[in-house]
């Protein structure tokens, strides 16, 4: 990432992607934090250590070319004798353990106001937009069964049934939110 002047500003060579203003590298840091947060609840054994050695590579290229604000990361410290006996209370690990965990811990850490950023203002809205997506369908699909709908093998006719379907909860919902939800036995 070697930096490059041009007339619309500073500009960081990324080699074979080009080159990237501090904003896009931003957005990019941004994505693949993202991405990464979503991967690593969700992902397997084998991915882990390779997105974590991954996204430590990208933070460490960003970091030593200064390409986003130092306000992103946070050094990492030594721990104190007495932080060190505490974790091992907390975590129930004796402080040679604890030692070993301190001596390999990374130089710096992306800074937790920045990945709660991240998490509100990517990842839960998410969460949310998935949520009512899911039950707005499974709401319409039970919808059509109990009404003995049977979908169209024609995608087009299919969409349509269920968009119609979907749209009668959608709009409940945007008018109403849950206040009319009731469960009915």
């Amino acid at each position: 990432m070697g930096e490059t002047k041009r007339k619309s500003g500073k500009k960081y060579d990324c080699g074979m992607l080009g080159e990237f203003s501090r904003e896009e590298i931003l957005l990019l840091a941004k994505m693949m934090e993202v991405g990464y947060l979503v991967m690593e609840k969700h992902g397997n054994a084998k991915e882990d250590e390779r997105l974590e050695n991954l996204e430590r590579r990208v933070w460490d290229a960003i970091r030593v070319n200064k390409a986003i604000g130092a306000d992103w990361f946070v050094e990492s410290k030594d721990l104190t004798e007495a932080e060190k006996e505490k974790m091992s209370e907390i975590v129930g690990l004796p402080i040679e353990i604890i030692d070993v965990i301190n001596d390999k811990r990374e130089p710096y850490y992306l800074a937790d106001e920045k990945l709660e950023y991240l998490i509100e203002e990517y990842i839960n809205p998410s969460h949310e937009d998935y949520f009512w997506s899911e039950l707005v369908y499974d709401l319409a699909m039970r919808d059509m069964e109990e009404d003995g709908v049977e979908l169209s093998e024609n995608m087009e006719e299919r969409f349509e049934t269920i968009a119609r379907y979907e749209g009668r909860y959608n709009d409940e919902f945007d008018e109403h939110g849950t206040d009319r939800l009731r469960i009915v036995e």
